[in-house]
């Protein structure tokens, strides 16, 4: 079984390896459709980034790390078939930084620190199987949904609040036993509301507005050390969104243009839970998200397509 367990682990450790070209061709076409339209090449390449950047940045804090914060078994079902279910609000401040819109080529970046609060909920369908008396769970089920909400800054160029929901499964590999760690494989789909960053009517050099949606695969590793779990995980966001953007001619008028953005990208994420009672457990957990390949022409120094994003959030979990 344990066999098993780590061909898993090596075939999500391939699949998040898989290159990131995507999102660098997706934004290189973006760039090159905005010129064409008549849009000034360095503030295109500059929108090209920003579009890119928000649509990755919004599916990497609707999900975050794990999908049900310090579980890395599933929840199995409770004496008598019923699902077992899990509960949760999980909240952080994130560093949300794209291009100023302002001057997309300039040596600032929007930067902001941007709340997010999520609420979600687990049910577990089905127990799986049982290899040996300390080794069970294999193959179990559960349902996961969770919305979550960004708080983006107006001040930042910004059309306000975001919602996005999030719905999919997770996959059970192994359970937690006394001698074994418990892991499980998650596939989400998520569903945000669009977005848009600057604002061309008002005086400003670029306007870009997404619809993004990810799907999401998450590997998880947990075990409980006594006094405290600890979880260990990588994933992979898979994202993608029509674009629309507004970009100055370099005079006096506006281009508009109009794409699509793709790409993936992997993630890192570990946390620590402490139990407050039979039923409640404190999660914090922590990770980063790769950068992107940079974008031709693009020439700002604020903003970096290549750094790392970080995340952080402080969880509650109920399980019934």
């Amino acid at each position: 079984m344990r066999g098993r367990a780590w061909c898993a682990s090596l075939a999500l450790a391939v699949a998040v390896s898989l290159p990131t070209s995507a999102a660098a061709q997706t934004a290189e076409r973006l760039s090159a459709t905005c010129q064409v339209a008549g849009g000034d090449a360095a503030t295109c390449a500059a929108s090209a980034v920003a579009a890119r950047a928000v649509v990755a940045q919004v599916g990497l804090m609707a999900g975050l790390g794990s999908e049900i914060p310090g579980e890395g078994s599933t929840l199995g079902r409770r004496l008598g078939g019923m699902p077992r279910i899990a509960a949760w609000v999980r909240g952080g401040v994130q560093p949300f930084h794209v291009p100023d819109p302002v001057d997309p080529s300039g040596p600032e970046d929007a930067s902001s620190w941007t709340p997010e609060l999520q609420a979600g909920l687990g049910l577990g369908v089905f127990d799986g199987f049982n290899l040996l008396p300390t080794v069970g769970g294999v193959l179990s089920l559960d349902v996961v949904g969770h919305a979550s909400f960004l708080l983006l800054s107006e001040g930042s160029g910004f059309d306000g609040r975001v919602d996005v929901l999030s719905f999919g499964a997770r996959l059970g590999l192994l359970r937690e036993s006394f001698t074994l760690p418990g892991v499980s494989v998650s596939l989400m789909r998520r569903l945000s509301g669009s977005v848009s960053l600057g604002d061309s009517p008002a005086g400003d050099p670029s306007q870009v507005g997404v619809d993004p949606s990810v799907t999401s695969l998450r590997f998880s590793v947990s075990k409980d050390l006594f006094a405290f779990g600890v979880l260990a995980g990588l994933g992979w966001d898979d994202f993608s969104s029509d674009v629309e953007m507004l970009v100055t001619d370099g005079v006096s008028g506006v281009a508009a243009s109009s794409g699509s953005i793709e790409g993936r990208r992997r993630l890192y994420f570990a946390s620590v839970s402490r139990q407050l009672g039979i039923l409640a457990w404190l999660t914090l957990e922590g990770g980063w998200a790769d950068g992107f390949d940079t974008v031709g022409g693009y020439v700002g120094t604020g903003f970096d397509p290549e750094a790392r994003s970080l995340f952080g959030s402080v969880s509650l979990l109920l399980k019934l």
